[in-house]
C-alpha cells in the first residue's frame, strides 16, 4: 500500500501563512477565513500567462459568492502592483516566493505547471478537496461545477445536546480503503476480544454478549508506517486545534468487519477502563465502505440518541472515556479501520 506521493494532497490541511496584502499590512491566511469553503490560487503575476485565468476567476466572483465560496490569491508581484489590480478578492504579495514555492513543491506541481495558475480547492476547514492547474480548459466553470456538486447546503439546526466528537473526511483515499478491506478478506481474521477487569485481574477474552465481530490486526511494519504517516498528518493538526491534544502515539491498527448475517455489534462500552488501556486518550473509527451496508452507526448515549456515520475514507475521533456503541449492521458487511491515540508518558502496552 502506498500513501500520498505529495506532502500536500486531498485530505491534508492547507498550511497557514502570513504575507503582505495590497495595503502593505501583513495578514494571516487562517485569520482571513470565515467558515466557508475557499479557493486559494497561486500565480506569478499580472505580466504572466496566468493572468487571463485570474481575470476569468474575477469575472465569476459573484457566482462564487452565491455558492458561499471565498476566493484568495497569492502572487509573486509587488504590493504596489497588487494594489493597482483592483481585483474583487484578496491577494497577497509573495515577492520572496517562499510561500508559493512551499505550496507548489508540497503539492508536486511540475516546473511547467508553475508557469500557470495553480488552484487549491479547500473546504470550510482549509482541508484540500482538489488541486487544479491553469493548464486545464474551462477552469472557472469546472470549479463552479465542483463546488455546486458538493453536499447540499444544510439548514442550521438548533442543538441542545451533542457528543463532543470530531468528524473528519478524506483521511484515506478510496484505493487505500479497498486495499484494507482486501487485507481482511484474504488475511487471518479472528473473533474479536474485550479487555476488562474481572475480580482483581485484567482479562482479555471473547465476550459475545458485549462484542461480536471479526478482526484483522495489521502487523506489517511497512503498512503501519504508511497508515501512521497518512492519518497522522491529517488528524494531528485537528486534534491540536479542537482538543489541544498533541504528542500522541498510535496504538495498533485493526481492520474490523461487522456482518449482518452474523448479527455483529459492539454494545455500550468505554475504551480505557483497564490498566493496559488507561493511557488511551482518543479513539478513531475510520469507515471503509459506507455505501455497501445499512446500520452500523455509532451512538454516544450520554449525549442523546444521535447516530454518527462518517463517509467512506472519513473517520470519527472521540475521547476513550465516552460511552459509545456500534449499532448492528442490518444489511451487508461493514468494514472499518480502528486505532487509538495514546499519551506519550507510558510505554506501549
Amino acid at each position: 500500500m502506498q500513501g500520498p506521493s505529495q506532502e500536500l494532497a486531498i485530505g491534508d490541511r492547507a498550511p497557514d501563512f502570513v504575507l503582505p496584502g495590497p495595503d502593505n499590512k501583513f495578514y494571516q491566511f487562517y485569520e482571513r477565513t470565515r467558515g466557508r469553503p475557499q479557493i486559494l490560487f497561486f500565480y506569478p503575476g499580472k505580466n504572466s500567462d496566468a493572468w487571463s485565468q485570474v481575470a476569468n476567476l474575477a469575472r465569476c466572483f459573484n457566482e462564487f459568492e452565491r455558492l458561499g465560496v471565498d476566493v484568495f490569491g497569492v502572487n509573486m508581484d509587488t504590493v504596489k502592483n497588487n494594489k493597482k489590480l483592483k481585483l474583487p478578492f484578496f491577494v497577497w504579495s509573495d515577492i520572496n516566493k517562499k510561500i508559493t514555492e512551499h505550496y507548489l513543491r508540497a503539492a508536486g506541481i511540475t516546473l511547467e505547471q508553475k508557469k500557470a495558475i495553480n488552484i487549491f480547492l479547500l473546504d470550510a476547514n482549509q482541508r484540500v478537496l482538489d488541486i487544479k492547474t491553469g493548464l486545464e480548459r474551462s477552469l472557472p466553470a469546472s470549479i463552479l461545477k465542483f463546488y455546486g456538486e458538493l453536499s447540499p447546503h444544510q439548514e442550521p439546526m438548533l442543538m441542545s445536546v451533542n457528543a463532543p466528537v470530531l468528524l473528519m473526511p478524506n483521511l484515506l483515499d478510496p484505493p487505500m480503503c479497498k486495499e484494507l478491506i482486501t487485507l481482511w478478506k484474504e488475511g487471518e481474521h479472528e473473533e474479536s476480544k474485550v479487555t476488562s477487569v474481572v475480580g482483581d485481574k485484567e482479562v482479555t477474552r471473547k465476550h459475545t454478549k458485549v462484542k461480536k465481530r471479526r478482526d484483522f490486526r495489521i502487523m506489517d511494519p511497512g503498512l503501519q508506517k504508511v497508515l501512521q504517516q497518512t492519518i497522522g498528518r491529517r488528524i494531528a493538526p485537528e486534534l491540536e486545534k479542537v482538543f489541544h491534544f498533541g504528542g500522541f502515539r498510535f496504538d495498533r491498527f485493526v481492520v474490523v468487519c461487522y456482518d449482518s448475517e452474523r448479527g455483529d455489534y459492539f454494545r455500550v462500552h468505554r475504551d480505557n477502563l483497564s490498566p493496559s488501556t488507561a493511557d488511551r486518550a482518543f479513539a478513531l473509527t475510520l469507515n471503509l465502505n459506507v455505501e455497501e451496508y445499512t446500520g452500523g452507526e455509532l451512538v454516544f448515549p450520554e449525549y442523546g440518541p444521535h447516530k454518527y456515520q462518517p463517509k467512506s475514507g472519513g473517520g470519527i475521533v472521540f475521547s476513550c472515556s465516552l460511552l459509545h456503541e456500534a449499532l448492528p449492521v442490518t444489511q451487508g458487511r461493514r468494514f472499518a479501520l480502528l486505532t487509538f491515540f495514546r499519551t506519550l508518558n507510558n510505554q506501549q502496552k
